[in-house]
């Protein structure tokens, strides 16, 4: 597929680029993230900035104990450091597995942070090196740790306007050394990444979060691997290779549904367990297809008259629902609707038909939307009820059903469920809110 239009800018240094920023833009520099992005048209862009070739954002430098390193410093230049072999060995044996040898001499140590695939092997290993990130507006500088950079799975502390332009590395604590926990880069992959300081090499297996350990300075980021399908644990201490001998499968062993990935970890297989996402119903159907189901009553502190009454007004839905761009009525009971949805990195814009049936005033509707996007398919069906709370009160219960298919639900699996939970009740509670506002003021 090609990509859509967008304007292309090449920045001739950080002035530049930083100018060139703003909601709608992407910014470039291996690009072996963004790219696939681009042609399955899951990311529009207007403008695309290149920094690929900013040289004040390469390179790596000692400071104060610690080291710095650009933004925009190719994974290649990280393992030929010898300022990162020395102090930083973890980093080389990470980088040395990631991807290919042509992404390891184009793609960037920013890029992939920027990124932030919970997949990927760097993120991790900036977690537990207690990081620090400089980003960059034209407003000026500000600076976050790794533990607040990070938000959750594609999703970052960075602003539209700003860029990642430098990592900073803390100087190592007296005597304290770095290592992969016996399974190295396989146990990043499959549950954690230890750190070994002071010379204990025993992470705890058994424990969760992001900075549980057996023993002082010993860390693990898990936030950032690959979640095995069957949802087991490791229990008690790691076995020979890293292997929990009392796990249900170990790191090594493959568990059910699950497909071994090039270098090691393993990723949900949806030929092997028939097309469901992580977290959708068993309903899903295989092939690309994610259903979900949600619902909700809040209540409202208006009467049914006029949240009935709102429920008919498509520019006070447009206004709160979210990604909505324009809606545009065919009649009282049928609207075209654009609106865009992002799963983590991915973004797309819907073409909607929405339908109004089943109207029974003041009580109930069903509102039912169909519509596509480059590659992607979504059917919506909502029934809406109205429950009058004497004396001036009322109660929406909702209930969702929605079927997603092609490029989204296959690429945002392991998300769609999460994030369309979260907006779908957002989106209602909001309307309540809205309504009872309104009903406050008059």
């Amino acid at each position: 597929m090609i990509p859509t239009s967008f304007d292309y800018v090449r920045a001739k240094s950080l002035k530049d680029a930083l100018k060139a920023m703003g909601k709608s833009t992407k910014v470039i520099a291996g690009g072996h993230s963004l790219l696939p992005l681009l042609r399955f048209r899951l990311a529009q862009p207007e403008t695309l900035v290149d920094i690929g070739q900013l040289r004040e954002l390469k390179g790596i430098k000692r400071a104060g104990g610690g080291v710095k390193i650009g933004a925009a410093t190719t994974y290649r230049e990280l393992l030929e450091s010898t300022e990162l072999k020395a102090l930083y060995p973890l980093i080389g044996e990470v980088t040395e597995h990631i991807g290919d040898l042509q992404v390891r001499n184009a793609g960037t140590i920013g890029g992939g942070l920027a990124h932030a695939d919970p997949a990927a092997d760097m993120p991790p290993v900036m977690l537990v090196l207690d990081a620090t990130f400089v980003l960059q507006s034209k407003g000026g500088k500000r600076s976050v740790t790794a533990r607040k950079f990070f938000k959750g799975p594609f999703t970052t502390a960075m602003k539209p306007t700003e860029l990642l332009t430098e990592i900073q590395l803390p100087a190592p604590a007296k005597g304290a050394g770095t290592g992969g926990g016996g399974g190295g880069v396989r146990e990043l992959r499959a549950g954690g990444v230890g750190i070994r300081a002071g010379g204990s090499r025993r992470a705890d297996h058994s424990r969760q979060g992001d900075d549980h350990a057996r023993g002082p300075g010993i860390h693990r980021a898990r936030g950032h691997a690959v979640p095995r399908p069957c949802g087991c644990e490791a229990g008690g201490h790691p076995g020979p290779g890293g292997a929990d001998r009392r796990s249900r499968c170990g790191v090594r062993r493959r568990c059910r549904g699950e497909r071994r990935h090039p270098r090691f970890g393993g990723v949900p297989d949806a030929s092997r367990d028939g097309g469901r996402a992580a977290g959708a119903r068993p309903g899903a159907r295989p092939g690309g297809v994610v259903r979900l189901d949600f619902s909700g009553a809040p209540e409202i502190a208006a009467p049914p008259a006029e949240v009935w009454k709102r429920l008919l007004d498509h520019e006070f839905v447009a206004s709160v629902a979210p990604g909505v761009e324009s809606v545009e009525p065919i009649d009282d009971r049928h609207f075209k609707v654009i609106s865009g949805f992002g799963v983590g990195a991915v973004k797309v814009k819907f073409q909607l038909d929405v339908e109004l049936s089943e109207v029974k005033p003041p009580k109930s509707l069903k509102m039912s939307a169909h519509g596509k996007a480059p590659g992607s398919g979504v059917d919506v069906s909502t029934t809406l009820e109205i429950e009058p709370i004497p004396p001036n009160r009322s109660r929406l219960k909702w209930s969702a059903t929605s079927e997603v298919r092609g490029t989204v639900a296959s690429v945002g699996a392991r998300l769609l469920k999460g994030t369309a939970k979260k907006l779908t009740e957002h989106f209602w509670d909001t309307f309540a809110a809205r309504v009872g506002e309104g009903a406050r003021f008059k």
